[in-house]
């Protein structure tokens, strides 16, 4: 297993990603309400290390990206997480959303990620339009039925 400052050049950097561990990946995976941009890199590969940076500095632009959690996954310390979403090359990213991928690539291509994050986010807020209206719909419903006890 490697050790945590392993993970690239990610110690000078001054990291916006959340590091995944064993011990938080399943609840970082399945956050219920922001879109997951995940990470997936091994130790000192160098076409993760080019493509870190870029990620990191998306993802300080909270404004453009709201609602959205960026995780740094690395294969050697969490492989179970890496095998469960069948990375196959890295670095590999992975948009989900409650734990459901949406969508993913692998490479180290930074236009392609940010792109592909804006269509994710994208996905992910229609998502939740439906799931309030649905839930607005059921309120109003439950609202206009008589009530059991009359």
């Amino acid at each position: 297993m490697a050790d945590e400052d392993d993970v690239g050049e990610t110690s000078e950097l001054d990291l916006q990603l959340t590091r995944a561990d064993p011990e938080n990946w399943e609840s970082l995976f399945n956050d219920e309400a922001k879109l997951v941009c995940t990470l997936v890199m091994l130790g000192k590969c160098p076409h993760s290390e080019k493509v870190l940076p870029h990620v990191n500095e998306i993802a300080k632009k909270t404004e453009e990206f709201p609602n959205t959690s960026f995780v740094l996954l690395d294969a050697d310390v969490v492989p179970d997480a890496a095998k469960s979403l069948g990375v196959l090359a890295v670095p590999a990213f992975f948009f989900s959303l409650k734990g459901q991928v949406l969508d993913s690539f692998a490479g180290s291509n930074p236009e392609k990620f940010t792109a592909m994050l804006k269509n994710a986010l994208h996905k992910r807020n229609e998502a939740m339009k439906e799931e309030d209206a649905k839930r607005a719909a059921e309120q109003a419903a439950a609202a206009a039925s008589p009530d059991a006890d009359e």
